[in-house]
């Protein structure tokens, strides 16, 4: 399924959405290339995570508090937990659900991944391996959004005077490959960053 929520890597992608690593997996697709099956949880998903869960005045208040002189990594984490303790928006998680059956559904292992919009996004690049439920998907695709908030993140985006309420974070979900089937997910854009081991 495509749609402005969730986007399959197999075709033509707009990176603005899916974000860079997630469209060169498409375009390595596109070209041949064996990459696990997987699908983009799109900027547009974060926007609508952020409006329904009314977060961008929490974002708007440690942001000030922040420039007034709090401490900024206490700050990151209080935007990060309220990401955490939201409820993601119904219409999301029914697409990230019917994106993950189409991979197999429950008992099929995916790795969640943050796929940042530009290369320049200074963002902890969590990676949730063998996550093996829907509700295990949903969960990371939360914690990848919150990752947009770490304190580096944070600080790089202050220190460069970007619009903290202008940045995104589309998701990465691929089904996790057999050992030595891919090549490309131990060498390429699939796989790299932190791993963090479960949900």
């Amino acid at each position: 399924m495509n749609s402005e929520y969730v986007v399959r890597l197999d075709g033509i992608v707009d990176p603005g959405q899916v974000g860079v690593r997630a469209a060169r997996l498409a375009e390595l697709a596109r070209e041949g290339v064996r990459v696990p099956r997987g699908f983009a949880v799109t900027a547009e998903a974060y926007g609508e995570f952020v409006r329904d869960a009314r977060l961008a005045p929490e974002i708007a208040l440690m942001v000030r508090r922040v420039r007034a002189g709090r401490d900024l990594v206490i700050a990151a984490a209080e935007i990060r937990s309220a990401f955490c303790e939201a409820p993601m928006p119904s219409t999301v998680v029914e697409e990230i659900l019917e994106a993950y059956r189409e991979l197999g559904g429950d008992g099929t292992e995916v790795a969640v991944r943050c796929s940042p919009v530009t290369s320049d996004d200074a963002v902890r690049d969590d990676v949730f391996l063998h996550l093996s439920t829907g509700a295990e998907v949903v969960a990371a695709c939360r914690r990848c959004f919150a990752a947009l908030y770490s304190a580096v993140a944070l600080s790089n985006r202050e220190a460069a005077g970007a619009d903290q309420h202008r940045a995104v974070m589309p998701v990465t979900v691929q089904r996790m490959p057999q050992v030595g089937s891919y090549a490309i997910h131990a060498e390429g854009p699939a796989l790299v960053g932190t791993v963090v081991p479960g949900g």
